[in-house]
């Protein structure tokens, strides 16, 4: 079984509904080391830093795929997994 997780269509309504009101990104550091999607750790206002994955539109799918396959390794209780907060598309971006 998989854990819920919500589905955005922009990254500003996913930052307010998951972090409160008034936050926003401060700081975008672009990552290396991945082949198949664009990484990112985002500075936010509050201090926060999370992780955030990108790639088009059109894959979007792989997102799910990918939370999906976490919260199963978490469910076993064996090792530590990244905690996912969100996948979706931005309708502003291309």
């Amino acid at each position: 079984m998989t854990e819920a997780f919500l589905h955005y269509t922009s990254l500003a309504h996913a930052l307010t509904d998951i972090f409160g009101g008034g936050i926003s990104i401060s700081h975008t550091d672009r990552l290396s080391g991945g082949d198949i999607n664009k990484a990112y750790a985002l500075s936010l206002s509050d201090g926060k830093r999370i992780f955030m994955k990108a790639n088009a539109k059109e894959n979007a799918a792989f997102f799910t795929a990918e939370a999906a396959g976490l919260f199963a390794i978490a469910s076993t209780g064996t090792i530590a997994v990244p905690h996912v907060l969100g996948a979706g598309t931005d309708d502003g971006e291309q």
